[in-house]
């Protein structure tokens, strides 16, 4: 999905899955998530597929704590923390 949309034939995606994954590092599973499936998509056009001219991805983490796997997945990010705001 996130090809089809970096290509233009999507004009958007949602991937709904399960487990998270939002806690996976590079090197390790954490938080019963085994694999990273938005960093591996993220990934993939940023490295794999430069022909698309994709710069930047906007990941949205909707939690109520921290998912750190994309943060250490990535050496670059800016994170924005909801549960810091919401008062959990």
């Amino acid at each position: 999905a996130s090809e089809k949309v970096a290509t233009g034939e999507l004009s958007s995606a949602v991937a709904i899955v399960r487990p998270p994954g939002h806690h996976a590092e590079p090197d390790e599973a954490m938080g019963f998530c085994l694999s990273n499936n938005v960093v591996i998509a993220a990934s993939y056009l940023l490295n794999q597929r430069p022909e698309l001219g994709v710069k930047k991805i906007l990941i949205v983490d909707w939690d109520v704590h921290h998912g750190m796997g994309p943060k250490r997945c990535f050496g670059r990010i800016l994170g924005c923390c909801t549960s810091q705001f919401i008062g959990i």
